[in-house]
């Protein structure tokens, strides 16, 4: 049995450089090509901030690791420099696509900053937004004090997958798993997520893919670093776009399900992943 999981620090979109000021890119960083799914991330991304940008004025820089060092600092995935309109991302962060989405969103609003109604409203679970994005973010507005607290299965829980069928010669081998939490309530509420066992936030939205067979099991829990993560107002859906790379995968059958405070959507959807 194969198993996946990601550290609650391990990857950290958030990236900040001062705005207009170019600064040296780090060692070893080399420029490169968007991929073929860049194009579809980016119309992802560019359709939640309502922009018509375009990703060919975006140049695209890696460096080998986990992480790279911001003009801040700060040990991050990746970051955006505004002032030449670059994105320089750590190796292992340039496919994973909340992260790289995180940084579109800097490139099509030409902004540093992590403006809340962006990332932490319009865009919210198309782009990764942790610790850093949410501190640089602020504070979000006070809860409703009408709002009902309730458990994570008062929620309406479903999920579904970009695509049924995915080669893995595909040019474009990705295909995304979309969970989502309505609150069927006429009123508002805050959801009491369970506590995460270690020292960092709550988790939220997850996902689960297992091999019909049995042999195989990838999962990633999303953490809840911001209080509105968990308030719903009246009939409100949220949802948390999930990547994975079918190149990555066995050829084989997989069942796909959704998760919101560990409770799962009734029905899994099925994705096949042929040679």
């Amino acid at each position: 049995m194969q198993r996946c999981a990601l550290a609650f620090l391990l990857l950290v979109p958030a990236c900040e450089s001062p705005t207009g000021v170019l600064v040296a890119l780090p060692n070893g960083a080399r420029l490169y090509s968007a991929p073929a799914i860049y194009q579809r991330w980016w119309a992802m991304t560019a359709s939640c901030a309502q922009s018509s940008a375009s990703l060919k004025d975006v140049r695209w820089y890696f460096t080998e690791g986990d992480v790279v060092v911001n003009p801040a600092g700060e040990s991050v995935s990746g970051y955006y420099e505004p002032g030449s309109n670059r994105v320089v991302l750590a190796k292992n962060g340039a496919y994973v696509g909340g992260v790289v989405r995180h940084e579109m969103l800097h490139a099509i609003t030409r902004n540093a900053r992590h403006d809340r109604a962006t990332f932490l409203a319009r865009c919210a679970g198309l782009v990764d937004c942790d610790f850093y994005c949410v501190r640089d973010a602020g504070p979000a507005p006070a809860a409703d004090m009408t709002a009902v607290r309730v458990p994570p299965a008062a929620l309406a829980i479903s999920v579904d997958v970009s695509r049924t069928s995915v080669s893995q010669r595909d040019s474009d081998d990705f295909f995304e798993i979309v969970v989502s939490a309505t609150n069927p309530w006429p009123h508002p509420i805050v959801v009491d997520l369970p506590a995460s066992g270690d020292a960092g936030p709550p988790g939220s939205f997850s996902y689960r893919l297992a091999s019909v067979d049995g042999s195989y099991l990838q999962w990633y829990d999303e953490r809840a670093w911001d209080t509105s993560a968990s308030r719903f107002v009246a009939g409100e859906t949220k949802r948390w776009v999930f990547d994975t790379k079918a190149s990555f995968l066995r050829a084989t059958s997989y069942d796909a399900d959704g998760l919101y405070g560990n409770v799962q959507a009734a029905q899994s959807r099925t994705v096949v992943v042929t040679p």
